[in-house]
C-alpha cells in the first residue's frame, strides 16, 4: 500500500488515496474538507491541569472529532488528508495506518465509523477548556486522523482537562512571533550565553555569544533588548558585506564583535551537524 521515497525521506501512499476512498462509499464532499483541513500544534505549554488524582484526569468520553485540532505525531500545517497519504519516517508508521484501513474488509463504512465510539483502548487527548478544543496527546494518532478521514462523527477517548493560564500564553505567542520574526530555528545556551540558529535560503547557520537574561529583565524585557541587538547588527553586516574584503577585514578587527563575523562568513550545518544539532536541548523562552 505503501512506497518508500530515499530522496524526501517520506512514505507514500502508492494507490490514488481519495479514490481509494470513494470506493468505500466517503463522500467527495467530505474528502474536500479533510483535504482542506490543517492540523494544528498542541496548546499544552500554556495550560494548567488538574493534579494527578483528579476527576478531570483520564475521563472517559465520546470526542466529538469536529473538535479534533491535531495529533502528537502529525506534521503540523498539513491537512487531515496528507497526514495519511504521506508521512516522514518515524512519525507514523505505514503498517499502522494498514491495519486501519483493513477494516472497510470487515465493515461497512457506517458500521466502521460506529466502531470508533466502542474502541476496546480509548485514544487519549487532552481538552482544552477555554477553547472547547481536543488534541491527540498520546496514543491514537493513527485510528484518530483514519476517523476523520473516514468521516466518523465521534471517538471514544481517555481524556485530561486543561485549562489556559492568559501569562503562560502571553509569554509563549510573544516567543513565537519573536523567533518567527528572525527566522530562528533553536536557541541553545551555555551558562548564560546563548547561542541562536537561523534560517534563511542556503540552510541553518549558527551565531554564538548572545548575553542571556539579566536578573532584572523579565522575558518581555530580555527579547525587547535581544531584538535590538540583532537588528543593530544585521544593520552593520548589511553596511560591511558591501565594502572590499580587505576593508571588512580591518573593520572586523576594530570592531571587535565576533558575532559580526559570523553573519559575514556563515557556515551552514550540513546534514549530518544538523541531526546531531537535534538533539541539543533547546531553551524554552516562554519558561523564563
Amino acid at each position: 500500500m505503501y512506497t518508500y521515497d530515499e530522496e524526501k525521506k517520506r512514505f507514500f501512499f502508492t494507490n490514488d488515496l481519495e479514490e481509494y476512498l470513494l470506493d468505500y462509499g466517503v463522500e467527495i464532499e467530505h474528502i474536500k474538507n479533510m483535504q482542506s483541513r490543517v492540523l494544528e500544534q498542541d496548546r499544552d505549554v500554556y495550560q494548567d491541569f488538574p493534579e494527578i488524582d483528579s476527576p478531570e484526569r483520564g475521563y472517559v468520553a465520546l470526542v466529538p472529532l469536529d473538535k479534533v485540532i491535531g495529533t502528537s505525531r502529525a506534521d503540523v500545517g498539513f491537512s487531515v488528508y496528507e497526514n495519511v497519504r504521506t508521512m516522514y519516517r518515524g512519525d507514523r508508521e505505514p503498517y499502522r495506518f494498514e491495519n486501519c484501513f483493513s477494516y472497510f474488509e470487515k465493515f461497512s463504512l457506517e458500521e466502521l465509523k460506529k466502531s470508533y465510539e466502542q474502541l476496546h483502548n480509548p485514544v487519549k487527548m487532552v481538552y482544552y477548556v477555554d477553547d472547547d478544543k481536543y488534541f491527540v496527546s498520546n496514543g491514537g494518532n493513527h485510528r484518530t486522523l483514519t476517523a476523520m478521514l473516514v468521516g466518523a462523527e465521534y471517538i471514544r477517548a481517555e481524556v485530561t482537562n486543561g485549562y489556559c493560564n492568559e501569562l503562560k500564553k502571553k509569554k509563549y505567542m510573544y516567543s513565537k512571533e519573536f523567533k518567527s520574526k528572525y527566522n530562528i530555528v533553536k536557541i541553545m545556551s551555555s551558562g548564560n550565553i546563548y547561542d541562536i540558529s537561523f534560517k534563511d535560503k542556503y540552510g541553518v547557520y549558527e551565531v554564538c555569544g548572545y548575553l542571556g537574561p539579566t536578573q532584572e529583565e523579565n522575558l518581555f524585557s530580555f527579547l525587547e533588548r535581544l531584538s535590538k541587538t540583532i537588528d543593530t547588527e544585521c544593520k552593520k553586516v548589511y553596511r560591511i558585506i558591501k565594502m572590499p574584503i580587505f576593508v571588512q577585514k580591518i573593520v572586523l578587527f576594530y570592531e571587535k564583535n565576533h558575532r559580526i563575523e559570523q553573519y559575514i562568513q556563515k557556515k551552514y550545518l550540513t546534514q549530518e551537524e544538523q541531526i546531531f544539532w537535534r538533539y541539543r536541548m533547546p531553551v524554552a523562552l516562554y519558561d523564563l
